[in-house]
């Protein structure tokens, strides 16, 4: 999952539209994260195996942090635009949250365009 990870967010870093993920991606993560941390839980702290176990869970909050903020972003700035999103690249969380913003995107460009208009 480690991977799989790393090149989404990679992907999300270096390309300016929006990537597709798999529709479970967010659910097989948020695993991933449960069994990092008691994987960590069960070992003795000092040993190497803990150490690193730390590190991948520091790495893979980080990462995961940014991929959602990352798509967030592309998501609010297409919307900005007046454009759609493909919902093919949405994942089920990500569509919730997507259904939520398109009518504040629409209330704010029809705001504009009525102040365009002097209305």
């Amino acid at each position: 999952m480690y991977d799989q990870l790393y090149n989404a967010w990679k992907l999300e870093l270096e390309k300016t539209d929006l990537e597709k993920l798999p529709t479970d991606f967010y659910s097989n993560v948020t695993e991933y994260v449960k069994h990092l941390r008691e994987e960590s839980r069960m070992l003795e702290k000092r040993a190497t195996k803990a150490n690193l176990l730390t590190e991948e869970l520091r790495n893979t909050k980080r990462m995961i942090s940014q991929l959602i903020r990352i798509r967030h972003r592309k998501i609010v700035l297409k919307l900005a635009k007046g454009e759609e999103v493909p919902q093919e690249f949405l994942t089920p969380e990500e569509k919730g949250i997507y259904s939520t913003l398109v009518p504040v995107a629409e209330a704010v460009l029809s705001f504009a365009k009525d102040i365009v208009r002097g209305q």
